[in-house]
């Protein structure tokens, strides 16, 4: 119950804030268009030619190599591996990771779902 009365305390204060603050004031701060000093135009995918526009251009974000990560982590297993003492395994968990990571054909859960459908058309044909 403590927390309950804490939250009925926290939004009686917030409603008495918002009551004292003047009717005019919120409206008016509501409504007023935003002037050229308060919009900051951010660029991604553009790059301005205008060099007051330049500052505003994000940095393109790039792609972690997946294959990296990967490999630092079968480097990091068998080391792990020979501390224990035991053989190292073959690179072909490199392999086998990288097409975990692959997305699965694009029809493979429409042959999931129609595959019940199909043997019951299949054992109404047979009869």
């Amino acid at each position: 119950m403590d927390a309950a009365e804490e939250r009925k305390k926290r939004l009686a204060a917030i409603r008495a804030a918002a009551e004292e603050m003047p009717a005019a004031e919120s409206s008016a701060s509501a409504g007023a268009e935003p002037t050229e000093d308060d919009v900051q135009v951010r660029f991604r995918n553009y790059r301005p030619r205008d060099k007051r526009l330049q500052d505003n251009v994000i940095e393109s974000s790039r792609a972690p190599d997946i294959e990296a990560m990967i490999r630092s982590g079968d480097a990091r297993a068998d080391a792990e591996r020979h501390a224990l003492g035991e053989q190292p395994q073959p690179s072909n968990a490199a392999e086998e990771a990288i097409a975990n990571i692959a997305p699965k054909k694009a029809n493979w859960d429409l042959k999931r779902e129609v595959g019940k459908k199909l043997d019951r058309l299949e054992a109404r044909t047979q009869k």
